[in-house]
């Protein structure tokens, strides 16, 4: 599945700076599992917050993440990274 950013971006309300028309090929909520050109969603669970992985995920390659790379405060707009 090809996921345009600009798309996920504008779903999500998200801003930072990025390529539009890049392309995601896939994407993931987990570190572990995400790979090159691929999207990870953080996402805040009950055990862990996937915003502590954000960079981890970043260093695999993964084409963003619509996360600040530390914890936001509570706020309404994401940010692409």
């Amino acid at each position: 599945m090809r996921l345009q950013l600009s798309k996920v971006a504008e779903f999500i309300s998200a801003g930072g700076q990025f390529v539009p028309e890049e392309e995601a090929q896939a994407y993931s909520i987990d570190s572990r599992t995400v790979g090159p050109g691929q999207l990870f969603f953080a996402v805040k669970g009950e055990r862990l917050d996937g915003h502590d992985f954000v960079e981890q995920a970043l260093e695999k390659k993964a084409a963003r993440s619509p996360a600040p790379l530390a914890k936001p405060p509570q706020k309404k707009r994401s940010r692409m990274c």
